[in-house]
């Protein structure tokens, strides 16, 4: 997740800023095809959330779903407030705390 967020952070948060933007124009194939990459995007998260289930550091009993849904709001409502903050602050320190009560969440203990 460090990784992606760095990755964000290198891009200014834009591919997030974009999905904004397009929803805000009502042209619904263009959301139609939005929505495709983000519950792609949530499918690659939940995959990994998986992976974690089955090396036994994530919990067996939570709902992948709702975990990946979790995860990409987490992300998106970051990336947002630092764009929207006029990129004034170093995500990665905003993503740790929040990262840690998440991990907290799903962890297998």
């Amino acid at each position: 997740m460090r990784s992606h967020l760095s990755a964000i952070e290198r891009r200014r948060g834009v591919s997030f800023q974009i999905i904004a933007e397009i929803t805000s124009l009502g042209d619904k194939k263009l959301n139609r095809k939005i929505s495709e990459t983000i519950s792609k995007y949530i499918g690659c998260l939940k995959e990994l959330l998986s992976k974690g289930v089955e090396s036994g550091e994530v919990r067996g009993d939570i709902d992948l779903d709702a975990a990946a849904t979790l995860l990409f709001g987490m992300i998106q409502g970051l990336v947002n407030i630092w764009a929207l903050g006029n990129y004034n602050f170093d995500p990665m320190t905003r993503y740790e705390p929040l990262w840690h009560i998440l991990r907290q969440a799903i962890e297998a203990r």
